[in-house]
């Protein structure tokens, strides 16, 4: 079995937010992270979706099979 990785902690608002929330949030149009179950949606590396943290996973679904 592979190794299981750990990042460290990570700032994702703020002015020592990680470079990837930056261009998530910018891409999305969206602000600052509220929560860490917060979910985005990248398809092929060009279009971004934000989900409200309270999105069940299952509910991306139909935005996931669209973008096939």
């Amino acid at each position: 079995m592979p190794p299981f990785y750990l990042m460290a902690k990570t700032d994702v608002n703020g002015a020592n937010q990680h470079p990837l929330y930056a261009k998530l949030k910018e891409a999305s149009g969206s602000g600052d992270l509220e929560w860490n179950f917060g979910k985005f949606m990248v398809t092929k590396g060009e279009s971004v979706k934000r989900y409200p943290i309270r999105t069940a996973a299952s509910d991306t679904i139909p935005d996931i099979e669209a973008a096939q």
